[in-house]
């Protein structure tokens, strides 16, 4: 059963079910995408790292590096405390409950040369902040686009703070494809939630022709695959519908 929306289901939009779908989408779009591209390319999933911190009951993303981590030695001996040493005043803390999350990005890479051409990004909500993540994020856009690959960013959340583009219609949602030879012009794609998803270009070497994806027929396996029917019209969309699109 597809989507009962005309595009965007808003429902998907609430950060619980946000957390899942994103990687779903992905992961779809990958397959579909692959059979159009083979055998001079393949697609491959990369990753970005994110920690939420639950303590406020927020999902407050914060990009962060691997770190390394130091194995407990567990032969090693205590330190002993002098017998005649103070305890120093303690005071009750609360750690925060930080959950890793990794939200998946696509590379469409050359067999011979395994050469990356076009990177596929669906923005995340700390893309869409004023916090350090948005700006780390706007680093990558511009360190992906300064190397000359081909850039497809897909928003389908209507929350948070739209990044910039100059000349973009105000709409719910956006696709950009952005191709080194028109840079810095850019393909936009900008619909509404009453609109159909559109079938966007997905640009590869100069000499080959671009395929297109029907995000539409996306969504609605994904809809179908992730079970999304039986679990997430038991709250509100968040952001709440306009009266005009509650018709």
């Amino acid at each position: 059963m597809p989507s009962p929306f005309p595009g965007m289901n808003p429902y998907l939009e609430h950060a619980q079910v946000w957390a899942d779908f994103p990687n779903t989408f992905i992961t779809r779009l990958r397959a579909m995408l692959l059979p159009l591209v083979l055998p001079k390319y393949y697609v491959q999933m990369e990753e970005n790292l994110y920690r939420l911190d639950t303590t406020d009951g927020d999902l407050q993303l914060v990009r962060i590096s691997d770190v390394d981590t130091a194995e407990y030695d567990a032969g090693a001996r205590p330190i002993q405390q002098p017998t005649n040493a103070l305890l120093p005043r303690m005071s009750k803390v609360v750690i925060p409950e930080l959950l890793e999350q990794r939200f998946c990005f696509l590379e469409v890479v050359e067999r011979d040369s395994e050469k990356v051409v076009t990177v596929i990004e669906l923005l995340s909500p700390s893309n869409k902040t004023q916090d350090p993540d948005r700006e780390k994020y706007l680093e990558k856009q511009r360190s992906l686009i300064e190397s000359g690959v081909n850039y497809v960013e897909l928003d389908l959340r209507r929350a948070g703070v739209k990044l910039p583009l100059r000349g973009r219609p105000k709409s719910d949602y956006y696709a950009l494809i952005s191709r080194p030879a028109d840079r810095p012009n850019a393909d936009c794609c900008s619909f509404g939630i009453r609109d159909a998803l559109p079938s966007i270009p997905i640009p590869l070497q100069p000499d080959d022709h671009e395929v297109a994806i029907d995000l539409q027929q996306v969504l609605h396996q994904v809809y179908d695959e992730g079970g999304y029917r039986v679990r997430i019209y038991r709250r509100a969309p968040v952001p709440r519908l306009s009266p005009a699109d509650t018709v």
